[in-house]
């Protein structure tokens, strides 16, 4: 039985990590983040991270991340199929979220359908909100194949 390790690191054009480490300490440099104890999980449909967002459309631009080796991902955005069993590549597949402001929080899950020549599943997930950008580096395999991520609508100050 294959075992799973499901993970990512979220990065914005600050350099900062857009989420915790094991002790709870928010936004700290890439540098640190990647020094510190990861903590694996194998909950597949657990939310990893939540994404403020400022803006009404979203721009979600899925690649290969590590050798281009025929990973094929589903993508769906609030229980609604956006994409269906599509290769990962050097080209983006992308999708575009319209931000309903009356339900602030939409929810996106990239689905592993198969491991490519060589496991795990691996993709980049580069997330345009306006002006902002965020990679996040997403890997699982076909017994844990489930990747989470909300994004919460908040107005402009």
């Amino acid at each position: 039985m294959k075992k799973l390790y499901l993970f990512f690191i979220i990065v914005s054009c600050t350099g900062l990590c857009c989420t915790k480490d094991h002790a709870g300490n928010a936004n700290m440099p890439v540098s640190e983040f990647l020094k510190a104890k990861i903590i694996l999980t194998k909950e597949a449909s657990s939310i990893f991270n939540e994404i403020k967002v400022d803006t009404g459309n979203l721009r979600l631009d899925f690649y290969d991340n590590a050798e281009i080796d025929g990973d094929t991902i589903s993508v769906s955005v609030d229980n609604q199929m956006a994409v269906s069993h599509q290769r990962l590549s050097a080209k983006p597949i992308t999708v575009n979220i319209r931000i309903d402001f009356v339900k602030t929080d939409h929810e996106v899950v990239m689905i592993a359908e198969n491991e490519g020549a060589i496991p795990p599943n691996t993709a980049l997930l580069i997330v345009t909100a306006g002006d902002r950008r965020y990679r996040l580096f997403l890997s699982s395999d076909v017994d844990q194949k489930k990747v989470l991520v909300r994004f919460i609508y908040e107005k402009p100050k």
